[in-house]
């Protein structure tokens, strides 16, 4: 199975997150009702049955708190004035006394089992993002080791959706590039082969009223459309990801049984060369080490005249 872990929420303003991630739960779950020969039956046991979802829908509780009480959408930290873009510090398990609780279960989870796939979504951009948005150990030109199979999915997923995201490493795309990102960390530390923050939306083109909670968030009245056009991206990411992930059994397999044959087939190969070898330069050897010893041959007439001549 692909074993995918799911981040939404990390800010309090970022309610579209939150309410795809529901959206997407009903969808799944709703599809299991459905028969199997239609396409939402089948995509849901495709699902259920090859994907090993953890899903954390509101990763920082803090923000979303303060949000309600204050009703500052343009609030980007959690409660304690730390944004979550900075919590995964990648020496974070060697002080853990320092980690916020919000990071312990993307530590407890990725420390348990190791992840096939991690997926931060956030909202205020429209944009896919790939390792590494921050510098480390001031190697400026860090490069995760999927990078190229990262860039094929966030392609795959981008274009799933209309209009289609940009994508791209994050520190190309972002103006500024911090530290302590979640997907960095999971990408930089725990080594997860497919690490990506995907920005689920940002504000329409040619709207110049300053509004925090609609920089993030489309309004009320749109939130079901824009829910349904980004559900696709789902759908996209999974897909892909059991492609590869059959892929690689399938890879295992084929080394695991296919590889004893072709070393046997060599082998035998190169006895077969020594012996024909052997064979054809064999007159050049010494009788003790041919095949088949040089004997005199006598016949009877030659025998009988030694025995009349004695």
């Amino acid at each position: 199975k692909v074993r995918a872990l799911l981040l939404f929420g990390q800010r309090g303003g970022d309610l579209v997150t939150v309410e795809s991630a529901l959206h997407f739960m009903h969808r799944l779950f709703a599809g299991l009702m459905a028969p199997s020969h239609t396409v939402e039956g089948a995509l849901s046991r495709t699902l259920l049955s090859k994907v090993d979802l953890h899903i954390v829908v509101l990763a920082n509780p803090d923000g979303r708190n303060y949000l309600e009480r204050t009703g500052d959408s343009c609030f980007d930290n959690m409660f304690l004035g730390r944004s979550m873009d900075t919590l995964f510090v990648w020496d974070l398990e060697h002080r853990q006394t320092a980690a916020r609780a919000e990071t312990h279960v993307v530590l407890n989870l990725s420390q348990a089992q190791a992840f096939d796939a991690f997926v931060a979504f956030r909202s205020g951009v429209r944009e896919i993002h790939l390792p590494f948005a921050g510098v480390h150990f001031g190697q400026s030109n860090l490069k995760p080791a999927n990078l190229e199979a990262m860039t094929l999915l966030a392609k795959e997923v981008a274009w799933s959706v209309k209009p289609h995201f940009v994508y791209g490493q994050a520190r190309d795309l972002m103006p500024k590039s911090p530290n302590g990102t979640a997907f960095d960390f999971m990408a930089g530390v725990r080594k997860v082969p497919f690490s990506l923050s995907i920005g689920l939306w940002s504000r329409r083109p040619g709207s110049r009223r300053f509004n925090c909670f609609l920089d993030l968030n489309p309004e009320s009245k749109m939130l079901k459309q824009a829910l349904e056009e980004l559900h696709p991206l789902y759908q996209a990411l999974f897909l892909h990801l059991i492609n590869w992930k059959e892929q690689q059994s399938r890879s295992a397999f084929s080394f695991e049984h296919d590889g004893p044959s072709l070393l046997l087939c060599s082998l035998v190969l190169c006895i077969v060369i020594v012996m024909l070898v052997l064979f054809a330069f064999q007159h050049r050897l010494p009788d003790s080490m041919r095949f088949y010893p040089r004997r005199r041959v006598v016949s009877l007439k030659m025998l009988s005249s030694s025995l009349h001549s004695s």
